[in-house]
């Protein structure tokens, strides 16, 4: 509970229903689309459009109460009408997006499920909830209990033992769930394998380290001792590719980012062919299997080059992020210089942002908003406020 109460995280990504930090503290969110503002800054939290709901807040902080759904339109998903006076829009303590039709929420300490039309399809009982995904959730009675699989009925359908580590459920993607138990008595103390989809330990606990499969292959840490010590595993727990590293990331398309050395990156395929050396001190974005390169000539003066060195985007802005949907945020960043205790000393502060399109040019000006994220189906959250 005590966990549950202090974090609070984005379901699209698979993580447990609250958000940390509480509130945005100065600071209240807009939904924008390419130009125009769609949804008025009144929130202080606010999670993406899911399944065609978004989670906000007018309060801000878990155990608020003042968490509830609206539409595209900015209008509350669900209202209750009382006896006499108008119709109140209906908020829960927290509340998570939408996925597969049912979204978790907490009402009074306790984690249930409601549906697409605002009525709770499995009551709440829980002290933990994750969202759907293929028709099952994971869920925490609380306790000493163990983490159980349900259906959308609320049905049990797998009990996970004591595999959980402190107080984390495992989470599966491609038939594989990570799974750590911690021991005092053995260093690192916390070691991580893999369960299969009946719940049996399929990949032992001995690494330090475990990440999620991707395309058929995990990367696991061998040893924190040692600086090359991440390698890939297909799903029998064979290692997949003979040859360690310094980092590495989940395959996407048959391709992954690795680090070679400490400041050298690469990208490799499946058999752990080299695809393309990055250059040191470049910033790669990636459409797919396709590779731009972010340069900057000078400060606040970045653009975009194809790996070919032609530029498709003058440096006339200032970093630009990866574009999303044809559009992309650039952050402004403000210096300043001032004596200090080891001589000249430069501040870099993030002030405000704007959207570029792939022709850069500029659909939302900068100077407006402190930050913006990324668009996703059409629309982007814009936060206002102090820095």
């Amino acid at each position: 509970m005590e966990r549950l109460c202090k974090t609070m995280a984005f379901l699209l990504s698979g993580a447990a229903i609250l958000y940390h930090g509480g509130v945005m503290a100065a600071a209240t969110v807009r939904y924008y689309t390419e130009s125009d503002l769609v949804i008025p800054a009144v929130y202080k939290d606010a999670m993406p459009f899911s399944e065609g709901l978004a989670v906000v807040s007018e309060k801000g902080g878990p155990g608020s109460g003042g968490y509830f759904y609206i539409t595209p339109d900015g209008k509350p998903a669900f209202t209750k009408k009382p006896l006499f006076g108008k119709p109140k829009t209906v908020a829960f303590s927290q509340a998570g997006s939408f996925s597969e039709g049912l979204a978790p929420v907490r009402v009074e300490y306790k984690v249930g499920y409601i549906n697409k039309q605002g009525a709770m399809a499995i009551a709440p009982q829980y002290s933990d909830g994750y969202p759907f995904k293929n028709g099952k959730a994971l869920v925490w009675t609380g306790g000493g209990e163990p983490w159980t699989y349900i259906d959308t009925g609320g049905k049990t359908l797998l009990t996970f033992g004591d595999w959980s580590y402190w107080g984390h459920g495992p989470t599966y993607t491609e038939g594989r769930a990570i799974v750590s138990r911690y021991d005092h008595t053995v260093a690192p103390h916390r070691l991580s394998g893999f369960l299969d989809d009946q719940g049996e330990l399929v990949i032992p606990l001995i690494y330090k380290n475990a990440f999620p499969f991707s395309e058929g292959l995990a990367v696991v840490q061998l040893d924190d001792r040692e600086m090359d010590g991440f390698v890939y595993l297909d799903r029998e727990g064979e290692i997949a590719i003979n040859r360690r590293y310094y980092g590495a990331s989940s395959f996407k398309n048959g391709i992954a980012e690795i680090l070679t050395g400490v400041f050298q990156k690469e990208y490799i395929n499946k058999q752990g062919e080299t695809v393309l050396v990055v250059p040191k001190d470049a910033i790669l974005h990636r459409y797919g299997n396709t590779f731009e390169r972010m340069l900057c000539v000078g400060f606040n003066q970045c653009g975009i080059q194809d790996m070919d060195g032609n530029w498709i985007i003058d440096p006339v802005f200032p970093p630009i992020n990866e574009f999303s949907e044809g559009l992309a945020v650039f952050t402004v960043t403000h210096r300043t210089e001032r004596d200090g205790l080891r001589g000249k000393e430069v501040e870099d502060r993030r002030v405000a942002a704007g959207v570029i399109n792939r022709k850069g040019e500029v659909v939302v000006p900068m100077g407006k908003y402190r930050s913006i994220h990324a668009y996703e189906n059409g629309l982007a959250r814009v936060y206002e406020g102090s820095n």
